[in-house]
C-alpha cells in the first residue's frame, strides 16, 4: 500500500506553469528542498552568470501535506518539469504528490474548472543532498514597474542591440536602462518616480541582454515586478511574486562581475 509523504494543491496552476518556463531558461537541473513550511530552491545557473531562488510556503497552498521525518531534497530535469506543465490552463488546478515506497517519483495531476476530466503526469525526481546557496543581501530600495512594461522593455532593447544592456543607477529613484547599436541607435527606457537627491554619483554598470531575455516571462506571474539596482559588489536583482502563493528572486551578474570571477 503506497503512503504519500508530500501533497500539495493550488489553484495557481497557471503561475506553475510560468515559473517552470523561466526556471528552464536557466537551469538544467534544478534542485529543490520540501519541508513542513514549504518548498525552496536556490541555485546558479550553469555559467554562474545568474542565480534564481525560489520560496512556495506552505500556508499559501488549499493543500499541504508533509508527512516525512526530515526535510526531502530532491533533483530533476528542468526542461521535462516544464514540459509536463505545458498543457496547464489558466483556471486549472495542480496537485503535486510523492508517494512511499515510490520516492523516486513526483506526481502532477491537473484538473480543469469543470471537473471533466483528470490528467495524472510523473517525473524521475533523484535524491539529492542539500545545496547551500547564500543569497546575496544589502540592497536598497527597489523600483517598481508594471509586469507588461518589463517584457515589453526587454524585447525593445532587443530591437537595438540583443548583446549589451546598460543599466544606470541615478541614485534618485530613476533606474535607466539602454541599448546602444554602436551610435548608429540608441533606446534609453526610465523607470521610477523621480526623489530627493541622495548626492551620490549615478552608478552605470553594463549586462549580457540574453540574461534578461531569459526571465522575461516573469511579467506574467504577477502585475509588477520589482528591480534592485547593482553595485559594485551585488548583482542586479529582480523579483516577482508568484501569483498568490511564493516569490521568485533572480540574481544577475554584471559583465565586469563576470569577468571579475574569470
Amino acid at each position: 500500500m503506497n503512503t504519500t509523504i508530500f501533497r500539495c494543491k493550488t489553484d495557481n496552476a497557471c503561475y506553475i506553469k510560468t515559473m517552470g518556463e523561466i526556471i528552464s531558461n536557466i537551469i538544467k537541473l534544478s534542485f529543490w528542498e520540501i519541508g513542513e513550511d514549504g518548498i525552496t530552491m536556490s541555485m546558479f545557473d550553469q555559467t554562474r552568470k545568474m542565480m534564481v531562488t525560489i520560496k512556495l510556503d506552505a500556508v499559501n497552498f488549499n493543500i499541504y501535506e508533509f508527512n516525512n521525518p526530515d526535510t526531502i531534497f530532491i533533483g530533476m530535469n528542468s526542461g521535462h518539469f516544464h514540459k509536463m506543465l505545458k498543457s496547464v490552463k489558466k483556471k486549472d488546478t495542480i496537485e503535486f504528490f510523492i508517494e512511499s515506497p515510490n520516492t523516486t517519483i513526483l506526481n502532477i495531476k491537473t484538473i480543469p474548472k469543470d471537473h471533466s476530466r483528470v490528467t495524472i503526469s510523473s517525473i524521475k525526481i533523484q535524491s539529492v543532498q542539500n545545496i547551500d546557496v547564500v543569497n546575496p543581501d544589502g540592497y536598497g530600495k527597489s523600483i517598481i514597474i508594471q509586469s507588461g512594461d518589463f517584457h515589453k522593455m526587454i524585447k525593445d532593447l532587443s530591437m537595438i542591440d540583443n548583446n549589451k544592456i546598460t543599466i544606470v543607477d541615478t541614485k534618485n529613484g530613476v533606474i535607466s536602462l539602454s541599448a546602444d547599436a554602436d551610435g548608429i541607435m540608441k533606446r534609453e527606457i526610465l523607470f521610477g518616480e523621480e526623489g530627493i537627491d541622495s548626492g551620490s554619483q549615478p552608478y552605470t554598470s553594463f549586462f549580457e541582454l540574453e540574461q534578461f531575455s531569459r526571465i522575461s516571462k516573469m511579467s506574467a506571474l504577477s502585475d509588477c515586478i520589482h528591480i534592485f539596482p547593482p553595485t559594485d559588489e551585488l548583482p542586479c536583482k529582480i523579483t516577482s511574486m508568484i501569483g498568490t502563493i511564493g516569490t521568485i528572486a533572480v540574481y544577475i551578474k554584471s559583465v565586469d562581475m563576470v569577468q571579475h570571477d574569470d
